[in-house]
């Protein structure tokens, strides 16, 4: 995951620093369910869940790092409306499950 991790951080700092350039004021960041935590929630998670909490997936940590740092770039940006797009999982034909 380590390129990926690298693709949210640095990659989007540059995509940032390249929008701003072109006169872009609306920036969005790809994400991923997986931010809030692998495990039961018991509840459809909301935007009023935290997202990225730290040591629910410990093997997930560097990953769940980059994407919480991703949005908070984008998110947090005085030069940018930002958004974050969330991906979630869909399931399918017996029981497989894919990202979307």
């Amino acid at each position: 995951m380590k390129p990926t991790n690298e693709l949210r951080t640095q990659g989007t700092r540059n995509l940032m620093e390249l929008a701003l350039t072109v006169g872009a004021t609306r920036f969005i960041t790809q994400s991923f369910m997986g931010g809030y935590g692998y495990g039961s929630h018991r509840d459809v998670l909301t935007e009023d869940h935290p997202f990225g909490p730290r040591d629910r997936s410990a093997g997930l940590e560097r990953t769940i790092a980059a994407m919480r740092f991703a949005e908070d770039q984008v998110l947090n940006s005085p030069e940018f409306e930002g958004m974050a797009m969330r991906y979630a999982l869909f399931y399918g034909p017996a029981g497989r499950s894919t990202p979307c």
